[in-house]
């Protein structure tokens, strides 16, 4: 294919993802294959939606070697290893979709299909975790697919990874594992919450001197912190201690989802059992009484803080950031949910969550100060 319009399919493909929500944010990465030497992947923390030709980054299989200064996709390992032992293999896209992910964080090896598939054979595997870009991650996606007889993995507390012939064909096995993750969830686990959806919160953004809240209309209430918030209620006051507590969070949103109610009815942390919630969110999320005080306190070290009874409250820097930390809290709590049905839910281990934790922090502050 020729290089040109390969990027172009590489770059379409990236905002696929995000509108078909196979991943948040920056998390997943797309490639293509040029030819039996090298192939074109997407770069390492860019913005799916904004990318262009130059920055899609052309790749060597044999050594990982790259052209030009942008830096490829970490886990630019797998996809060489893909195209190294799949000669008929031209297109991989590695996702943090929903229900897949559930099932990765579930403690299954593998799980039957009802019917064999074309694309997905007679069951998904499931690849044994290791650290996001290492060798051992590399290996253990690789030696899962070969023996595997479809053309999508499971990754462990991780997503997945789909594979095809061609665009269309590697998005094809994602819809479909998509539709039987989410078919096998509801067959064979009852995480549904039994919480209704709480009540719709308003969101808030920080403003000079004070915060505004913004009604389901869209309607925009500022309010000076020197003059309280107290009249405004609940919402109010958790907005007054966050701004004032945290100089780092803008922007709040709150989740009452089914279910991040029905975990914070547990009254318990939510630790990451997902790579993606230890890199966005952080090493734990605690579970508090509704007072706004210990609300504040509790983002200290973490994106988001449960209220008993209630949901989850997500922060950011922005409102794209801040919703991020929804989407990857909700999804979080689902895999709980269902790993729990199961058994002991298994979270990562804390040194190495931590450790994702800085590393995500330190690109994306980086980040934004590149394009500040």
């Amino acid at each position: 294919m020729a290089v040109n319009l390969a990027k172009h399919q590489v770059i379409e493909a990236g905002k696929q993802l995000v509108k078909e929500n196979l991943i948040v944010r920056t998390w997943g990465n797309v490639s293509s294959r040029l030819d039996d030497n090298s192939f074109l992947i997407t770069p390492s923390g860019r913005n799916y939606f904004t990318l262009t030709p130059a920055e899609i980054v052309e790749v060597k299989i044999a050594d990982l070697s790259h052209k030009g200064d942008v830096k490829p996709s970490s886990e630019k390992r797998i996809h060489a290893a893909v195209y190294r032992n799949f000669p008929e293999i031209n297109f991989i896209i590695h996702t943090h979709q929903e229900n897949a992910s559930i099932l990765a964080a579930s403690g299954l090896e593998a799980f039957q299909l009802p019917e064999p598939s074309s694309l997905l054979g007679r069951q998904v595997p499931c690849a044994p975790y290791a650290l996001p870009g290492t060798r051992t991650l590399q290996r253990n996606v690789i030696m899962t697919l070969l023996a595997s007889q479809g053309q999508a993995v499971l990754m462990e507390r991780h997503g997945a990874l789909c594979v095809g012939r061609s665009y269309e064909e590697a998005f094809a096995v994602a819809a479909e594992l998509e539709e039987t993750c989410g078919r096998f969830i509801n067959e064979r686990f009852s995480w549904q919450a039994q919480a209704e959806k709480g009540p719709a919160y308003p969101e808030s953004r920080r403003i000079q001197g004070g915060f505004s809240l913004f009604d389901q209309g869209g309607g925009e209430i500022k309010v000076l912190t020197a003059n309280g918030g107290d009249r405004l209620g609940w919402e109010g006051q958790i907005s007054r201690a966050v701004y004032s507590r945290q100089a780092g969070v803008n922007w709040i949103v709150f989740d009452a989802s089914p279910p991040c109610v029905e975990f914070s009815r547990l009254k318990r942390p939510l630790k990451p059992l997902l790579d993606d919630f230890a890199q966005i969110v952080g090493t734990s999320a605690k579970t508090v009484a509704s007072d706004p005080e210990q609300v504040a306190a509790a983002l200290q070290r973490s994106a988001a803080v449960f209220v008993e009874g209630l949901g989850v409250i997500c922060t950011g820097r922005t409102r794209d950031e801040a919703r991020a930390v929804s989407l990857v809290t909700r999804k979080a709590c689902k895999a709980y949910l269902v790993a729990a049905q199961g058994g002991k839910p298994k979270p990562i281990n804390p040194l190495e969550a931590l450790l994702m934790r800085l590393v995500y922090k330190k690109t994306y502050s980086q980040l934004a100060e590149n394009n500040s």
